[in-house]
């Protein structure tokens, strides 16, 4: 069969319109298929990060919010914090320093779309800041304690006596040291949001402890000032000041606040002081004696007597140097002196008996024999440096003794001559140039620093020589304490060989 060209030209007709619509339903189906890929575009990225978006350099597109806050708490917290802290090398991380990141908040702003047009932009790049907050006061507790209590408050300076108390000394201050957190927060700060890790030097601030060098060293020449005032007495072409020793007595130290002290004037120790040279400067007067018989018949000729003295402005010397030490104000004062005029008395003596007729009288001595002519009843010491002895007498009659005793070896003998006692002390630390002994017991001063005292140190007595002592008459301690006990101020100390 053979279709013309008419029926084909009709059948052309008909297809025309059909060929019209078949662009349309391309267009249709083309449209379908972008809205449903879309579609299924933005239901996935509804709650995950959209392509582009990444934090601090790493991708987290496609990546739900629990997910991204979890991967950035465990890298932040491996991230290493490495301090150097003077000599110290610190190895920590960001919670240490006090540095937190809110992850939660970081992942939640990944996935959330500031428009729905930002699904029609997926090329565009996204970086999603990473906040940080720091804690500067953790940051600074963190340090402070590597850096250690010791040196955060550093040591006061302090003031001391010289071994020679000669004066005061200086030991500087030891400045406090801190910390300074101040210029690492903003490093520290730029690394966290950019979840890097950190490696700073500290720098250290000094701070000087309120008594420092300076404080210190004004308190040291105060001091020194007061403590090492001229003080001179002088009388019978002699001069006295205090030596160290001295003026280490002289003084309390009482401390104050955080190493300060102050000097407190030790009134009794003056005046003790003054009362040492008066006794030295002291002479008693020697009286001739003219022995005659009962019926007043002379014996002989009488023996030379020997005028004595005795400070007389002793009260005045001791305002001046007290007041001289109080203001630190130099003195030299003058001693002045009493004469204490010596005189011929005569003593009744008993004719030279016969030989075979002698007798010590029960316990009362040959008073001519004696080497001090006591008034009836005086109390009197006898010290006999030859035969090593201590003798209590009243009167010309033995009370005591004769006991065993150490007087002075020969570098340092006992001095000799009539003294009265001139003080008296239950126990004190005695000193000399070679020798300090605490606990000295029952001790009467008769002349300078030369007195009786008990001596537990020692267990033999009787002697002198290089065992001897430093010049003092040493007894033992109970009989040391029965002296103290019976003899009183002013009691006249004999020594002599």
């Amino acid at each position: 069969m053979t279709i013309n060209e008419e029926t084909l030209a009709v059948l052309n007709e008909d297809d025309e319109p059909r060929r019209r619509r078949w662009p349309w339903i391309v267009a249709l189906l083309a449209l379908v298929g972008v809205g449903a890929g879309a579609g299924t575009y933005g239901w996935y990225y509804h709650d995950r990060a959209l392509p582009g978006t990444s934090i601090a350099g790493v991708s987290v597109s496609g990546q739900k919010a629990a997910q991204i806050s979890a991967d950035l708490n465990q890298k932040f917290a491996a991230l290493p914090a490495e301090l150097k802290l003077k000599d110290k090398v610190i190895k920590a991380n960001y919670a240490d320093l006090g540095v937190t990141l809110d992850s939660a908040a970081v992942a939640q702003n990944a996935v959330t779309k500031s428009s729905w047009t930002r699904y029609l932009t997926p090329w565009k790049k996204q970086q999603i800041p990473t906040p940080v907050k720091i804690n500067q006061e953790k940051l600074q507790a963190f340090l402070n304690e590597k850096l250690g209590e010791d040196a955060l408050k550093g040591k006061p300076a302090e003031v001391n006596l010289k071994e020679d108390a000669t004066g005061f000394e200086v030991k500087p201050a030891v400045p406090g040291e801190r910390p300074d957190t101040e210029k690492l927060v903003k490093p520290i700060e730029t690394a966290a949001q950019q979840l890097k890790g950190v490696n700073l030097d500290v720098e250290i601030t000094k701070k000087e402890p309120s008594f420092n060098t300076q404080t210190a060293q004004a308190l040291a020449d105060s001091a020194n000032k007061q403590f090492n005032t001229e003080v001179v007495l002088v009388g019978a072409n002699r001069s006295f000041a205090p030596d160290p020793l001295d003026r280490k007595d002289f003084f309390n130290i009482e401390p104050q606040n955080e190493g300060g002290f102050k000097l407190v004037l030790k009134d009794e120790a003056v005046t003790q002081w003054v009362d040492k040279i008066a006794s030295e400067l002291h002479v008693t007067p020697r009286n001739g004696v003219q022995k005659i018989l009962a019926d007043g018949q002379k014996v002989g000729e009488p023996s030379e007597k020997r005028d004595g003295r005795e400070v007389a402005n002793r009260d005045d010397l001791q305002k001046q140097v007290l007041a001289a030490f109080r203001d630190s104000t130099p003195v030299n004062a003058e001693v002045k002196f009493k004469e204490l005029p010596a005189e011929i008395i005569n003593k009744v003596v008993e004719p030279e008996p016969k030989p075979a007729e002698a007798s010590n009288g029960g316990g009362n001595a040959n008073a001519a024999a004696l080497p001090y002519s006591p008034a009836e009843g005086e109390k009197w010491i006898d010290v006999n440096l030859t035969r090593h002895t201590a003798t209590a007498y009243q009167g010309t009659k033995v009370v005591y003794g004769p006991i065993a005793m150490v007087n002075g070896k020969p570098d340092t003998p006992t001095v000799e001559g009539i003294f009265p006692v001139w003080a008296k002390v239950r126990s004190q630390t005695m000193r000399g140039p070679d020798y300090v002994t605490p606990g000295v017991p029952w001790i009467l001063y008769f002349h300078g620093d030369y007195a009786l005292h008990g001596a537990p140190w020692r267990s033999h007595f009787g002697h002198a020589g290089r065992g001897g002592s430093h010049g003092c008459v040493n007894l033992p301690v109970d009989v040391a304490k029965w002296f103290y006990h019976w003899a009183p101020m002013g009691t006249k100390v004999v020594s002599h060989r």
